[in-house]
């Protein structure tokens, strides 16, 4: 199985059933009927035909983007759901996620300013259902992760942390992300590319082992990611590079690749999630804006980074530490660096607000002088 080479001596807290048609073959195993919720993107079904049979057979079907948390966790206990199966994206994913983990009697609890950007979910009261996560886009790693987005009624959002919120199962397919558009399969082969090099640059202490694996599957995204992007679509050369990419994504989320990590490692995941709240954008084009610059500060300056270890890290991937060289392999890719409406002391504001806690020895006047150096393309 691609990937295996990373993966496959791991123990992994989420079943993951991997290759072409396995959506098809857990389907046939799993056999899912009346007491199973399927929670479904509407492009879905078109996807493989087993989607619409597992809507079909089971208790009812629902799309989050028109269904609330609220009509998500009725519908789970109103039917005496067992089971959810979530297809789609990783906002799909995240919605069931989190209507499972609060059908269970999970809470969310919010601890410091208003504004700050996490929640931490309680432990269940009651037993819960399984979760089954089947994405069809690349990146987010939702499928494997403990964390979900959660959409406040006021538009702003936050970060639940949790083990109630990772899945029991994932069932990865490359045939459910064949459509993929190139701008989209690159957006995602960037976000797995900066989850798994973000600890290694960032100033936090990580051990050998930890580098070696965050730079090895780096290096394997990219090189994936290089031959997937000259691919035809269809072809089954690409099938192998899109699931080869999708498990890498799925094992970057799984515990045992986060161990002996701070909780706080990916400086960068904070300033991205900050930086597109305050433009309206999405987190992929803030991590483009950002990830050069960043690059190369975490390169040269201490407290941004421990230089000689990322300087190796982005060596190892051919990724230069000067900014102008880590735009222009983006480009390549397809992925723009398109400049962010904003203040750089806004964008600093923002991501102490949010991340204080996380941002750890960075105060306003270094936000500020990096993301001033970030808008003159430095």
């Amino acid at each position: 199985m691609a990937g295996s080479a990373l993966f496959g001596a791991m123990p992994s807290p989420v079943a993951v059933h991997a290759g072409r048609d396995a959506i098809a073959e857990w389907a046939a195993r799993a056999r899912p009927g009346p007491d199973t919720l399927v929670v479904a993107d509407p492009a879905a079904a078109r996807a493989h035909p087993v989607i619409g049979e597992l809507a079909a057979t089971s208790a009812r079907c629902l799309v989050p983007s028109t269904a609330g948390h609220g009509e998500l966790v009725a519908a789970i206990r109103a039917h005496g759901v067992r089971r959810v199966v979530a297809i789609g994206g990783g906002s799909v994913l995240d919605a069931a996620k989190i209507a499972v983990a609060l059908a269970a009697g999970c809470e969310p609890r919010y601890g410091g300013p208003a504004r700050s950007g996490l929640g931490l979910l309680s432990a269940p009261r009651r037993t819960g259902c399984s979760l089954v996560a089947v994405p069809t886009t690349i990146g987010t790693g939702s499928e494997t992760s403990a964390v979900a987005r959660l959409l406040l009624p006021d538009g702003r959002s936050r970060l639940l942390v949790g083990p109630a919120l990772r899945p029991s199962g994932a069932v990865v397919d490359p045939v459910l992300t064949s459509s993929l558009p190139r701008d989209l399969l690159a957006s995602g082969a960037l976000e797995v590319l900066v989850r798994l090099l973000g600890p290694v640059l960032g100033p936090h202490p990580l051990g050998g082992a930890g580098t070696a694996w965050c730079t090895g599957a780096a290096r394997l995204v990219r090189d994936r990611a290089d031959r997937l992007l000259r691919h035809e679509p269809g072809t089954a050369a690409a099938n192998r590079l899109r699931l080869s990419l999708s498990l890498v994504s799925a094992g970057s989320q799984q515990a045992w690749s986060l161990l002996g990590r701070s909780p706080f490692a990916f400086h960068l995941w904070y300033l991205a999630d900050a930086a597109a709240a305050v433009a309206g954008v999405t987190k992929m084009r803030a991590l483009a804006w950002l990830f050069p610059t960043y690059a190369q500060w975490a390169s040269r300056e201490p407290g941004w980074g421990e230089p000689h270890r990322a300087r190796r890290a982005l060596a190892a991937v051919s990724l230069g530490s000067e900014a102008a060289g880590s735009a222009s392999e983006l480009r390549d890719w397809g992925v723009p660096r398109q400049p962010l409406p904003g203040d750089p002391g806004t964008f600093a504001e923002a991501a102490l607000a949010s991340w204080r806690r996380a941002l750890t020895g960075l105060d306003a006047g270094r936000l500020r002088a990096f993301f001033g150096a970030v808008a003159d393309g430095g």
